[in-house]
């Protein structure tokens, strides 16, 4: 079973310049943001800071405040079996 590294901070502390590192050496690095974008795009929908805000709302009401987490650890558990380390 491969290894789940969760990478958290407060904003500027390079949270997201560890995951670029990461990144670059073949690490899948994925967050609750994706879920949202992946919606979005599966809808067929222009990208746009408030669509972003608006799926997430909607997804919360159809499916539970939790839907976004359920989704992540969906896809990283199929990460994990192909990868032994995924980042969030």
């Amino acid at each position: 079973m491969g290894k789940v590294v969760a990478v958290c901070g407060m904003p500027g502390s390079g949270k997201g310049e560890f995951a670029a590192v990461l990144e670059q050496q073949g690490v899948p690095v994925l967050s609750m943001g994706d879920m949202v974008r992946a919606e979005v795009k599966r809808q067929n929908l222009a990208e746009s800071p408030g669509i972003f805000g608006e799926i997430a709302a909607q997804l919360r009401a159809e499916h539970g405040e939790d839907v976004l987490a359920v989704r992540l650890a969906d896809a990283v558990d199929e990460l994990l079996k192909s990868h032994p380390i995924v980042l969030i």
